[in-house]
């Protein structure tokens, strides 16, 4: 697994996570707010396995 660096500010993470979190979603929104959603994970998606592997490890 690679790191992948965060290329979005707090802000914008959470203004698409509030966008995602709508009924009303206007079309543009949503195309905006993916790719910030799928940067995210994916830059917390190599630190989460290293402590789970570490976890795992421990018990």
């Amino acid at each position: 697994m690679k790191w992948v660096e965060p290329k979005y500010s707090k802000e914008k993470v959470r203004k698409a996570g509030i966008c995602l979190l709508k009924d009303d979603i206007k079309s543009n929104e949503f195309q905006e707010a993916i790719p910030v959603f799928y940067n995210w994970r994916s830059s917390h998606a190599f630190p989460m396995q290293i402590m789970l592997n570490l976890l795992r490890k421990i018990q």
